[in-house]
């Protein structure tokens, strides 16, 4: 009997390595909520960096733990695209240009490429801060304006690591960052009344 009790033992044991390394694994990338749903993915905070009639390339930039990434993905914006504002008006393509903050979400699946590629199921504007001087231009405005500075050969994508105003000056900071170029960020001035690039401020004595 001791002997047989083993040997059931070990082929129960067996049985269930073999159930469990057959069931589903969490965090393998799968966009399926618990209850049977599609979770969306995508991106929470970014900037709409590059726009035609039905592609969205939106990156966000990320630095934690001292890591650097540009996180990229191109949406294909459709018929069946929630286009609204974080307040919930609807919007049309129209209404969110180049430099818009945004938030992207999709419920398909993601080609893993860089940058990624998915459908849109959801993009919501986000409120920018509403204490710009009256006869400034936004924040969304003077990023559109300060993406047309040159791009490096070989980038693969661009992405807003900050956007500051400076009122007393009339300038905007927007800081930028280029994939693969990580470790070399680079300012942008744009003025805060015409919207036009500028020369940078003269260094302070």
């Amino acid at each position: 009997m001791k002997k047989w009790g083993w040997a059931t033992f070990a082929a129960i044991l067996c049985m269930v390595t073999v159930l469990t390394a057959c069931g589903p694994k969490q965090g393998s990338g799968s966009n399926s909520s618990p209850n049977g749903g599609e979770q969306p993915v995508g991106i929470l905070h970014g900037e709409v960096i590059r726009k035609t009639e039905n592609n969205w390339l939106i990156t966000a930039y990320i630095e934690k733990n001292g890591n650097k990434h540009i996180e990229a993905i191109s949406y294909t914006v459709n018929e069946q695209t929630v286009l609204q504002t974080s307040a919930g008006k609807a919007q049309t393509a129209d209404q969110i240009g180049v430099g818009s903050l945004v938030e992207a979400q999709s419920t398909s699946p993601i080609l893993e490429s860089y940058p990624s590629q998915t459908v849109a199921s959801k993009i919501i504007v986000l409120e920018e801060d509403g204490n710009i001087p009256e006869g400034m231009i936004k924040r969304a405005a003077v990023v559109q304006a300060a993406l047309e500075a040159p791009s490096p050969e070989g980038n693969m994508a661009r992405a807003v690591k900050s956007a500051a105003l400076d009122s007393a000056s009339g300038r905007w900071s927007v800081e930028l960052v280029d994939y693969p170029d990580m470790d070399k960020p680079f300012v942008v001035q744009v003025d805060a009344r015409t919207g036009k690039m500028m020369e940078p401020a003269p260094a302070k004595p």
